[in-house]
């Protein structure tokens, strides 16, 4: 074997071994988005708003479908009064797409919520809530990765159920 052949043999070794490490590190990023989705997931669950955002960079943002956009603040206290209000009894969590670039994630996922809801006269309805999100990860030093922004794709699609 000459020289050229030889060199273009280990070329191809290094780029095989660099397609290699590269997917076993992106494979453990999606490993770790997936399991603290399903953190945020049980978060939800057990009401715990601190929960939802524990994985959420300092300048963490969430917008909704009409416009606003809340930081964490102002997030935590509109979710803590939601799940004051609501009785939830399950919630699907579909992670539609993750999509790498360099050291950052964007996910789309779809949360279907089953919750009832008590009205101002103590009327209890039941509902079916469906929407659909975009969530910006970034990889950090030191907490791995993080989410920087979720994004409420469109307005809620809400069903009412029969009461049990």
């Amino acid at each position: 074997m000459n020289l050229t052949a030889r060199t273009l043999l280990l070329f191809l070794g290094i780029a095989l071994l660099a397609a290699a490490f590269s997917g076993c590190s992106q494979g453990a990023a999606e490993n770790q988005i997936r399991a603290r989705l399903a953190s945020i997931r049980e978060a939800i669950l057990a009401r715990r708003a601190d929960g939802i955002v524990e994985f959420g960079t300092p300048d963490w943002r969430f917008d909704t479908p009409d416009g606003q956009t809340f930081d964490r603040a102002g997030y935590l206290e509109r979710t803590k009064k939601l799940l004051a209000e609501i009785q939830i009894e399950s919630l699907d969590t579909h992670i539609d797409r993750i999509e790498f670039h360099d050291s950052r994630a964007e996910v789309t996922l779809t949360q279907t919520m089953v919750r009832g809801e008590t009205d101002a006269t103590g009327a209890r309805t039941r509902w079916k809530v469906k929407y659909g999100e975009r969530q910006e990860w970034i990889e950090t030093r030191g907490r791995g990765w993080l989410v920087a922004r979720v994004t409420i794709l469109y307005r809620p699609v809400r069903s009412a159920l029969p009461n049990p």
